[in-house]
Parts: C-alpha cells; sequence; structure tokens
C-alpha cells in the first residue's frame, strides 16, 4: 500500500508543538522585519509553511517500503535537477545559481533533493549493512552518496553542500560505520575540498 495512516498516530505531539512555536515565532519576526517593504513576504511565506506541512503529513503516512522500492529513480531524478541547475539555473549575480525558475514559478532542487538523498542513502545503507566497514562497500556508497554533493558544490551553494555532507556522516555514523573509517573519509574530505572549490570558481570564471 502507498499509505500507511498507522504512521499519523505516531506523531510525537510535542516535537508537532514545538515545531509550531518555533514557525509562528519566526513568522512574527518575518513581519517585523518586512513590515515597511512594498513586496508581501508574509504572503509567500505562509504559503510556503502550510504546503510545508501538507508535504510533511504526506511523507508521514507514506508506506516508507514503497519509497525504498523506488529509491533508484529518486536518485537519478535528483540528479537531473542538479544537473538541470547547472544549464539553466538562476541567481544572484554574486551567489550560487541553484534555482530553476518555470514562468510564474521559482523552486530550489536542492531542497527537494535533501530528502530524496535521504531516502536513497538510507536505502544503499541497509542493503549494504552487513559489508559497511569494508571499504570496497564504503566507497561506493560514498561515491553514491557524494555525487549530489559535487553538482550542488558546482553551483556553487558552500551551505547546502555542508548540509548534504552532516546528513550524510550522521547517516553513516547512526548505521554504525568504524570511527577508524570515519576519520579516514573525513581526512579525504577536508583534502578533497579545495580542489572542489577551485574547480567551482573557475566555472564561475569561465561562465561570467
Amino acid at each position: 500500500m502507498f499509505f500507511k495512516n498507522k504512521n499519523l498516530y505516531k506523531i510525537d505531539l510535542f516535537i508537532l508543538i514545538s515545531l509550531v512555536l518555533i514557525i509562528l515565532i519566526g513568522l512574527l519576526n518575518l513581519y517585523s522585519a518586512t513590515l515597511s517593504l512594498k513586496r508581501n513576504f508574509m504572503l509567500s511565506q505562509s504559503i510556503a509553511t502550510i504546503l510545508g506541512f501538507i508535504l510533511m503529513f504526506i511523507l508521514i503516512a507514506v508506506n516508507i517500503q514503497f519509497l525504498k522500492r523506488l529509491y533508484l529513480p529518486i536518485y537519478i531524478i535528483s540528479i537531473a535537477l542538479l544537473i538541470l541547475v547547472l544549464i539553466i539555473g538562476t541567481g544572484d549575480s554574486v551567489g550560487a545559481r541553484s534555482w530553476i525558475k518555470l514562468g510564474p514559478i521559482s523552486f530550489q532542487p536542492s531542497e527537494f533533493v535533501k530528502l530524496g538523498m535521504i531516502i536513497c542513502l538510507a536505502t544503499v545503507i541497509e542493503n549494504n549493512s552487513a559489508k559497511l566497514n569494508e571499504p570496497k562497500t564504503l566507497i561506493k556508497v560514498l561515491i553514491f552518496a557524494f555525487i549530489p554533493v559535487g553538482l550542488v558544490l558546482m553551483q556553487p551553494d558552500f551551505g547546502t553542500a555542508f548540509v548534504f555532507i552532516l546528513v550524510i556522516g550522521s547517516m553513516l555514523f547512526v548505521a554504525g560505520i568504524s570511527l577508524r573509517l570515519v576519520v579516514y573519509t573525513l581526512i579525504t574530505a577536508i583534502a578533497s575540498l579545495p580542489v572542489f572549490i577551485l574547480a567551482c570558481l573557475l566555472i564561475k570564471r569561465i561562465e561570467s
């Protein structure tokens, strides 16, 4: 079944109420900060908040086993969206080209990819859990996980890429990855970061 309604009854009310209060405080701060501006930020943010809650409840109700079977199509679509950003993406002249504009609609694909990557990586980690601490298996998992990170860095959107890395690291830690391998992975990632940054700066200079 696509939906598993029992999940809706397992929602932690304390977390839900805390989330609602934090969002309300954020909306009040936005209202006070943009009161003198002509653009109606409150309307767009309120609509986005409502849509976010609707999507949240839909995802909670979805049968996770159904999503796990679709992890490969989800991954392919995620990669395709990030590549599309590099081709037709828009953004500030001094910032990342991380938005896609389709007529009156603009969206940031990396925000959707975050969710998709959690589903995909969780499935890959589960499928390889018995051999996760073997270097060969770990390298395959890391390549799978860091391809979207590399594409995000090419935008370049370092903040979003850092969030991706934190999520990947957290998931691997919870999965029981060897601390020795974690140290080696961190050293490799840190050593590779200047290369990614240099490549992103060169691409940006070529485009300008």
